[in-house]
């Protein structure tokens, strides 16, 4: 299956994500990501 989960411009913004897709995004084990560093740091506040 394939999720494509929108990126916040901020770290700070995961907050503003569903539960739900939270909840998605941590079950997940692989992800193709545009900028790294930007999605290290969304996944790190995240949880």
């Amino acid at each position: 299956m394939l999720y494509i989960i929108p990126s916040a411009l901020s770290p700070e913004n995961i907050n503003c994500l569903p539960q739900e897709t939270i909840d998605i995004i941590k079950s997940l084990d692989t992800f193709y990501i545009e900028d790294l560093r930007t999605a290290r740091r969304f996944f790190k506040k995240g949880g």
